[in-house]
């Protein structure tokens, strides 16, 4: 059954929608994954704000052309394809796909944008083992307060060296 005019005009602006608010794409070939895989990759993408979209590749097509920073994704649409967005962490689709393709072996990565940067499938992979930004940041900042606090804690004995040498002096003229 052919799809009609209003259909494709209301898939390609959601597509639109998509694309302009994510953080994080991946394209996916979701050959052989089975009702249940999809399901459960669904409900795992949900919880985690992730959303999976399928849709026709020309659609596809047309909605990335309209967002040059999705350009090298337009290679990728051969084939059965679904893009999966993140519009908060997007390092998050990368870390869900990871896990299921380590209990299932499916659905391949074909690539995507992070940040707007391309990255392929190896990226995508090593992206996925990366922690979350939130994580990242809190490293940074308790590398950089680590210094500061060995920092206090050596001019504190110094001054507690100070002190007691003042205190010293004061007990042997008393004496």
């Amino acid at each position: 059954m052919p799809r009609n005019l209003a259909w494709k005009k209301s898939e390609l602006s959601t597509l639109k929608d998509y694309l302009n608010d994510a953080k994080g794409v991946v394209i996916i070939d979701f050959k052989g994954m089975n009702v249940e895989i999809v399901n459960a990759m669904r409900r795992e993408f949900k919880t985690n704000s992730v959303k999976i979209h399928v849709s026709k590749n020309t659609l596809l097509k047309k909605a990335i052309e309209e967002n040059p920073k999705y350009k090298q994704l337009i290679p990728l649409l051969k084939g059965p394809t679904a893009i999966v967005i993140s519009s908060q962490d997007a390092v998050v689709p990368c870390a869900l796909l990871k896990k299921f393709y380590s209990k299932e072996e499916k659905p391949a990565v074909k690539g995507g944008v992070i940040d707007g940067a391309y990255f392929d499938e190896k990226g995508i992979d090593i992206i996925a083992g990366l922690p979350s930004k939130e994580v990242l940041l809190g490293q940074v900042v308790a590398g950089l307060q680590s210094p500061i606090s060995k920092l206090v804690f050596v001019l504190n004995g110094v001054l507690r060296n100070f002190v007691s040498t003042i205190e010293e002096i004061r007990k042997q003229k008393q004496a």
